[in-house]
């Protein structure tokens, strides 16, 4: 839908006598001003009349620039999930209020209509029941990014709900900095993309009912590519830590014979297709996400390091694949790809024992979760004072 008309970068990259350097971009406000413009356009042609004419609605806030990322998939599955769930409501993705807004992603095969915060709470005028979730880290400025008179209009629904979409716990505000959500209603939940073995604790901390909604992405459609026709490719994600480039030199400098690649800017289907086609995939950021759990649903190895933030368990750093620190990654990751490479059955035994670990991220379990959580049944509450 905006295919024609990109989001314009606030850089360029271009390639300086073989390197690539970013310079400012001399045009971006004019080209700004013509995408958003588009944008808005578009989001004012979709059917107006059943925004204006629902009584029921649940809202997934996006963030107002495009991101490319697995929180965003996530999200957009939630929201399919959610029109299952509760087919009598108007399920909608609407960007924060602000400036910036998009009608489409294109970046990953879906059909959403996104609209913008200000035609979403212009639109509505008979709301009996709203359901709103929140990325965590919209959570402290979501309410004052809203208008005295958006405020007015919420308070004035009988039954609102307000979610905090919480994927990353290290982007989750503090307990005070949201304290102005509950402004709006008394009903405020949040829910994990991730397991916390001190949920109650994290529940009487932000003084809310909690639970978990473990990330899930259809695969299904892509088919494992033969060990034997595998490309002799490593990727890596596009996090960027202390030891990034690190690794990066070290598997160029020791591993000639392979292609090292940074994932960049790319749709999830050319994504998928490299990782595919890929020998190794090895994830620089929260570890257990999906730079790490989606290979090996394509039949293809992929490296980590554990934390224990994100990993449910410290039983995974049983796995060849799995190190205990950056050092060890640095230190062993050549050995252990000339190890995966000598024999095939160590490749796919790895790769069988990480699905084997991973049984929490289905769509049974995830539509089961979302389904109590919109029946407010939740895995835990906080204590009461």
């Amino acid at each position: 839908m905006n295919s024609s008309f990109p989001e314009p970068q606030r850089k360029l990259r271009i390639n300086f006598f073989h390197r690539c350097i970013r310079i400012p971009n001399p045009i971006y406000p004019l080209q700004l001003n013509r995408y958003l413009k588009h944008q808005i356009s578009q989001q004012d042609k979709y059917d107006q009349l059943k925004l204006n004419n629902s009584t029921k609605a649940v809202v997934f806030i996006l963030p107002g620039k495009q991101v490319i990322s697995g929180g965003i998939l996530s999200i957009f599955t939630i929201c399919e999930f959610t029109r299952t769930i509760l087919s009598d409501y108007q399920v909608l993705m609407v960007t924060e209020p602000g400036r910036f807004t998009y009608a489409s992603l294109n970046w990953f095969s879906n059909q959403e209509r996104i609209i913008r915060w200000e035609l979403f709470i212009n639109s509505f005028t008979n709301l009996s029941e709203l359901i709103i979730h929140i990325p965590e880290y919209l959570s402290n400025s979501f309410f004052d990014n809203i208008s005295p008179n958006d405020r007015t209009k919420l308070l004035k629904i009988p039954s609102l709900r307000i979610n905090i979409l919480n994927q990353n716990p290290q982007l989750m505000p503090t307990p005070k900095a949201i304290e102005p959500l509950f402004k709006l209603t008394k009903k405020i939940t949040q829910t994990l993309a991730f397991k916390d073995k001190k949920i109650q604790e994290l529940s009487n901390k932000y003084r809310m009912p909690i639970t978990a909604l473990l990330s899930y992405i259809d695969l299904t459609h892509w088919q494992p590519i033969p060990y034997e026709l595998k490309s002799k490719r490593i990727l890596l994600s596009p996090d960027i830590n202390n030891y990034s480039k690190r690794i990066l030199k070290l598997l160029k400098l020791e591993l000639p014979e392979y292609e090292v690649e940074v994932i960049h800017r790319m749709t999830f289907e050319d994504y998928m297709r490299k990782v595919q086609d890929s020998f190794a995939v090895i994830s620089l950021g929260e570890g257990y996400d999906g730079y790490l759990l989606q290979p090996a649903y394509v039949g293809t190895l992929s490296f980590a390091v554990y934390n224990d933030i994100f990993f449910p368990s410290k039983k995974f750093l049983r796995l060849r694949n799995i190190f205990s620190t950056y050092d060890q990654l640095l230190e062993d990751i050549v050995g252990r790809i000339v190890f995966f490479a000598a024999k095939k059955s160590n490749y796919y035994e790895t790769i069988d024992q990480l699905k084997e670990m991973d049984k929490d991220h289905s769509k049974e379990e995830l539509m089961s979760r979302l389904n109590a959580y919109y029946q407010e049944v939740y895995d835990c509450y906080p204590n009461r004072s």
